[in-house]
């Protein structure tokens, strides 16, 4: 039997009245409905129009001229994205788009698409010569205005895609060291409504190199080796104390390097793959920044012994100390001059700020090729294979950050190399002087070490996690 209570029947009615109420508004008291329009205008639309995508729900789909309305969505900020959009279209008004629904509200969003008749463009890779990239490559194409176009290449193969006409900025990613490509990147290419843009890239890789480098911090920093092409990475140094700043004989045979052992900074020498360790210095002074001369009969090296940061030539085996510097002001970063070794740059503060000198490798005739008077100043000089240019990083900013630089011998021309960096360090000229490799401690990547060319590409091809590179002759 049913029993029927008239004091529930008002309460009852009411419960009643708001469920009808709330099942008719198909918002909810808690949300609204954005209603999306797309207006496309211009030629070479596709046929299946876009899609909309609303923070915290499916994406959705939409004409290419036309309207959605969105219910249920959660009232507040939210983010509208419109996808689907070709690369010979450009949306007028900002996407993806923040709004703000109200709750129980109808928030309008229109998004504007312009767009050209498309151009094909395609790109051909070409690769040839002796240990080929393993992975193929990036490109970058950059419009005048709008987000990028970035696609995968072959080794070899051809990539087609659809592009709005203008002019575009290639660049070309992900090079090994050991290779390059015959035509400057990046460049500038311009696709034509309608047509077709066909663009070749030949790529040829030679022998991959071996190089020197440090990878860790501290008392983990130790010497590895690998090629350029990224292959055969190997430690060779292994103690609870730094072994760093590696420099290889000119026969290539030996690797002079700096050590912490016996809890002082000295000179030590091995061979190439680590064994046969000797230690060159024992004075209780800091010795560091080892160099061959380019017979192979000397070190040049950085020694406190004295009480100031000096340089300091010694026979291949550790004899013979023979002071260089002594004019105050700290003189580092020794580097011989290739043709004869009848030469030696090095990084001096004299004067108080830091430069890149030159003199005779009996220290007579020290004479200042650069200035910097920022913190940080010029530093790391190396030679180029032929003598005739030095590399350095030089502090480009009051915030610390650098570039790598080369100039003439006797400081004229100078020439920037790629763009600002965290914190280059100890650049190093490839045996056939078309490379460079320097090391950097990136703030987001940490220590990478890169490789630039000096033929027309901006790009640097990553090698290896670590920092103070040098190339096996």
């Amino acid at each position: 039997m049913r029993v029927f209570h008239p004091d529930l029947a008002a309460p009852l009615l009411g419960l009643a009245a708001m469920l009808a109420l709330g099942c008719g508004d198909s918002s909810g008291p808690n949300t609204g409905t954005i209603r999306v329009t797309t207006l496309t205008l211009g030629s070479g639309v596709g046929p299946d129009g876009y899609s909309v995508n609303v923070t915290g729900l499916p994406r959705q789909a939409l004409p290419a001229s036309g309207t959605v309305d969105i219910a249920g969505v959660p009232a507040g900020d939210r983010t509208v994205a419109l996808g689907g959009v070709a690369g010979n279209c450009l949306v007028v008004e900002p996407n993806p788009r923040r709004v703000n629904l109200a709750a129980g509200g109808t928030l309008e969003v229109v998004f504007t698409v312009r767009c050209q008749e498309a151009a094909n463009v395609q790109v051909t890779t070409t690769t040839t010569g002796i240990d080929l990239d393993p992975d193929g490559y990036s490109l970058d194409l950059r419009p005048e205005k709008g987000p990028s176009l970035n696609f995968r290449l072959a080794q070899n193969g051809t990539a087609g895609f659809s592009a709005a006409p203008g002019n575009y900025l290639l660049t070309l990613y992900g090079l090994t060291a050991n290779c390059d490509v015959a035509l400057p990147s990046p460049r500038q290419i311009t696709v034509a409504a309608g047509g077709a843009a066909r663009i070749t890239l030949d790529i040829k890789c030679e022998a991959a190199r071996q190089l020197a480098f440090v990878k860790g911090e501290g008392k983990r920093a130790e010497i590895y080796v690998i090629k350029s092409n990224r292959a055969s990475e190997k430690k060779i140094t292994s103690n609870e104390v730094p072994d760093i700043e590696p420099a290889w004989s000119p026969d290539g045979r030996k690797i002079v390097f700096t050590s912490l052992r016996d809890q002082n900074l000295d000179i030590y020498v091995m061979d190439s793959d680590g064994g046969n360790e000797a230690r060159l210095t024992t004075v209780s002074a800091a010795d560091y920044r080892p160099t061959w001369s380019p017979d192979g009969r000397r070190i040049a090296f950085v020694s406190e012994r004295d009480g100031n940061a000096e340089i300091y030539l010694m026979n291949a085996d550790g004899t013979n100390p023979l002071r260089l510097t002594s004019e105050g002001g700290a003189d580092s970063d020794p580097a011989w001059s290739p043709e004869d070794g009848n030469r030696i740059a090095f990084r001096s503060q004299r004067g108080g700020t830091s430069g890149i000198w030159v003199m005779n490798a009996d220290g007579s005739g020290a004479a200042r090729i650069t200035t910097n008077s920022l913190p940080g100043g010029d530093a790391d000089p190396a030679w180029s294979p032929d003598g005739a240019r030095i590399a350095f990083v030089s502090s480009a900013n009051i915030g610390g950050g650098r570039e790598l630089v080369i100039v003439n011998a006797d400081g004229s021309a100078r020439t920037r190399l790629g763009e600002f960096y965290d914190a280059l360090a100890k650049p190093a000229w490839s045996p056939n002087g078309r490379k460079i490799a320097v090391g950097d401690n990136d703030f987001y990547y940490g220590q990478q070490v890169m490789v630039f060319s000096i033929d027309g590409i901006s790009t640097p091809s990553y090698v290896a996690a670590g920092r103070q590179p040098t190339w096996r002759p």
